[in-house]
């Protein structure tokens, strides 16, 4: 969370950062995640898989336009990671439709 906020407070480094990770639904190692949601084109994250820990961390552009930052992590799920995923995609997903009005 650290490392993911302090490249958005830099005004110098936050849009190549941010246009370096994975955009659900468009590439990386989500583009066949989150398609068809308010989530697709609207997460970019990291993905990362080991020894039974599934992570998804980086940025959601919500409803108002707005960016969250977000991170989570999931352990001890006995290698098998379709549902963490799908977890995360649905909290990923839950960020993007949020809107403040």
């Amino acid at each position: 969370m650290k490392l993911l906020k302090y490249m958005y407070d830099d005004r110098f480094l936050f849009d190549y950062f941010f246009n370096s990770l994975s955009v659900a639904g468009l590439d990386g190692t989500l583009k066949k995640r989150m398609i068809g949601t308010q989530g697709e084109g609207n997460i970019h994250a990291k993905t990362g898989t080991l020894n039974s820990v599934s992570s998804l961390c980086g940025y959601a552009v919500d409803n108002d336009s707005e960016i969250l930052i977000f991170y989570i992590v999931m352990n001890g799920f006995g290698g098998k990671t379709t549902q963490m995923k799908n977890v995360q995609d649905n909290f990923a997903i839950t960020l993007a439709e949020f809107s403040r009005k």
